[in-house]
C-alpha cells in the first residue's frame, strides 16, 4: 500500500485534516485515511506533499466537441452575440485533435468524470477510449413548432450511437428560448419511461426571463430574426424558470446550468417545487460572455445542491475546475475551501449518480487522487497561482 502525506487533506464527507494522510493501492482504491492528530502509530513509508489533497474532480458541464474554438470567440460581449458566433462558425479540420487534447488536460489536472454536451458524434471515439468518465447529454432544440417529431429521431439515433458504446447518455433539452412546449413534453414522457437525469441552459441573461413575460427582448428578437415562425410560440411566463419547470417533468434528475440571473426568489420557489434538483456554475464561462457572476450567497442561503462545470473552450481559456473554484474564492471569500471542494467532487458524482466510486475519500473507493500546489496552507486558502494535477497511482 501507497501512503500520502499534505498540508491538508479533504475527505469531503468529513472535515479536513491537517497533515493528513491517505493510503492506498495499486489501483488507487482508497485502504486508509489518517489523522496523525489522533493516531500514535504511523506507517513508516509516507511521501511527503506540500498542497491540499483532495478527491478527483467531477466538471457538471462541458462542450467538448467545442474545444477547436479556444480563443476564437469575442469575449464579454453578451449571450447573443456569443450565439451569433456560435451560428456562423465555420468547423475546421483540427476538431477531433482538439478534442483529444482537452480530454487530456482535464484528466491531468484532476478531473475524473464529466458530464458533457453533444450535439453531434464527433466525441463518441474520446469517450470510448478516456479515462475520464463521461455521461453524455444529447441536446435537443426545437425553436419552431411542428418538428417535436424529426427533431427527437435525430436525438435518439444520436443517444443510440453513445449506447452501442456502453457509454452513459441522455437527451436533454438546450434551453428555455429554444425548446418548444410540444418538446418538453415529448421528453417528459421519455424521461418517464428511462428515468434519465437531465440538463438546461438557465437564465444566462436578463433578457431570457423578457422573451417568456412579454415575448420582447434581445433573445426574442434574434430569434425571430433567424425564424419568423418563432412568433407563433404562447409561452408567456413569470420567467424561463418558470417555463422551464413547468413543462418538464419526471426526470431522474435536473441539472440547470449557469443560472447568471436567477433571484433568490425564484431559488425559493424551484427548491420547493423539484425534487433532486441541482445547480450548476460556470463562473468563468460567465465572465467570458456576460461578465458577471451569479450571486452564489442566494444559492448557499438556499441550501442549494451545488455543482460546477468549465462550460467550452468558446467560452473558457482552461478546462480547469481548479480554475472556476479560484473564480469564485475571489469573489465570494466568505466560503470556506471544504465547501467549495465539497461542489466540485461529492455534489457532482451524486448528481451523475456514481457517489458509490467517486467525490470523496472513504475506504473502499476509487474517487481519483488531486493535488492541489501553491496553496495558502496557513488559512486553508486558494491563491491565484494554485495549480492542480493528479497523482498518478
Amino acid at each position: 500500500m501507497k501512503f500520502i502525506q499534505a498540508d491538508a487533506v479533504f475527505p469531503i464527507v468529513s472535515n479536513p485534516i491537517i497533515n493528513g494522510i491517505i493510503g492506498f493501492d495499486s489501483d488507487g482504491t482508497i485502504q486508509e485515511i489518517i489523522d496523525p492528530a489522533t493516531t500514535s502509530v504511523l506507517p513508516s513509508n509516507v511521501e511527503q506533499k506540500k498542497g491540499f489533497i483532495c478527491p478527483g474532480f467531477i466538471n457538471t458541464h462541458c462542450h467538448l466537441e467545442l474545444s477547436h474554438l479556444k480563443g476564437k470567440f469575442e469575449q464579454k460581449k453578451g449571450l447573443i452575440n456569443f450565439i451569433d458566433q456560435m451560428r456562423t462558425n465555420k468547423s475546421g479540420d483540427d476538431i477531433l485533435e482538439a478534442i483529444a487534447l482537452a480530454n487530456d488536460e482535464m484528466f491531468q489536472n484532476g478531473i475524473v468524470a464529466v458530464a458533457d454536451i453533444s450535439n453531434n458524434e464527433s466525441t463518441l471515439n474520446e469517450k470510448l477510449h478516456s479515462k475520464i468518465y463521461y455521461h453524455t447529454f444529447i441536446e435537443l432544440f426545437d425553436v419552431v413548432p411542428g418538428r417535436t417529431s424529426k427533431v427527437l429521431e435525430a436525438g435518439k439515433a444520436l443517444y443510440d450511437q453513445f449506447a452501442k458504446g456502453m457509454l452513459s447518455a441522455s437527451l436533454v433539452p438546450h434551453a428555455p428560448y429554444t425548446v418548444t412546449a410540444d418538446l418538453f413534453e415529448a421528453l417528459s414522457s421519455i424521461y418517464f419511461e428511462k428515468n434519465f437525469l437531465s440538463s438546461i441552459h438557465n437564465q444566462e441573461t436578463p433578457d431570457e426571463d423578457r422573451m417568456f413575460q412579454s415575448q420582447s427582448g434581445s433573445v426574442f428578437d434574434f430569434l425571430f430574426s433567424v425564424n419568423i415562425e418563432i412568433e407563433k410560440r404562447n409561452n408567456q411566463s413569470a420567467s424561463s424558470i418558470d417555463y422551464t419547470l413547468s413543462h418538464l417533468k419526471n426526470f431522474e434528475k435536473l441539472l440547470l446550468v449557469h443560472n447568471t440571473f436567477t433571484s433568490e426568489e425564484q431559488i425559493k420557489a424551484a427548491q420547493l417545487s423539484v425534487k433532486n434538483l441541482y445547480w450548476c456554475f460556470c463562473p468563468n464561462a460567465n465572465l467570458y460572455i456576460e461578465d458577471r457572476l451569479p450571486s452564489i450567497s442566494i444559492f448557499t442561503k438556499s441550501d442549494c445542491k451545488i455543482t460546477l462545470g468549465t462550460d467550452s473552450y468558446a467560452s473558457n481559456h482552461s478546462l480547469s475546475i481548479l480554475d472556476e473554484l479560484k473564480t469564485i474564492a475571489f469573489h465570494f471569500p466568505e466560503l470556506s475551501l471544504h465547501e467549495l471542494l465539497k461542489w466540485a467532487t461529492f455534489n457532482g458524482a451524486e448528481f451523475l449518480g456514481i457517489e458509490r466510486k467517486f467525490g470523496s475519500f472513504e475506504n473502499g473507493k476509487k474517487p481519483g487522487i488531486v493535488l492541489i500546489e501553491n496553496v495558502d496552507s496557513m488559512n486553508m486558502k486558494l491563491k491565484t497561482d494554485s495549480k492542480s494535477r493528479r497523482i498518478d497511482v
